[in-house]
């Protein structure tokens, strides 16, 4: 048995203020509460895909890093220089940049869902 969720026909049941309106109002939030709790671990997920520990900026010498606390100073990221071509680069690779980004916005499509809108 499938379920009619036209907007139309909740419109139908609104105005009756009937049980299946109720019902139908109940599976939209179900709905929605499933789709922030995918979102919820998407964002999870991306931080398994980055380095471990507890992160902490360090700025000294105007050479800014993230590092691990109990690791080595720029552990966690860092600016390089490419041996290859001599070009600017970070420490990360391809997947940990996109995890970073993921994870960010993960959150901020979340704090969205939450009526917050950071952009």
């Amino acid at each position: 048995m499938s379920v009619d969720t036209s907007r139309e026909r909740i419109e139908r049941l609104k105005a009756t203020d009937s049980a299946d309106y109720i019902h139908m109002a109940l599976l939209d939030r179900a709905e929605a509460a499933e789709a922030e709790v995918e979102r919820l671990r998407d964002a999870v997920s991306a931080v398994d895909r980055l380095p471990p520990g507890v992160w902490e900026a360090w700025t000294s010498c105007s050479y800014r890093r993230i590092t691990e606390r109990e690791g080595p100073d720029g552990g966690v990221l860092h600016a390089t220089i490419q041996k290859s071509d001599g070009h600017p680069d970070l420490s990360w690779n391809e997947d940990q940049c996109c995890a970073l980004c993921d994870l960010v916005n993960g959150i901020r499509a979340l704090r969205k869902g939450e009526g917050r809108d950071d952009e």
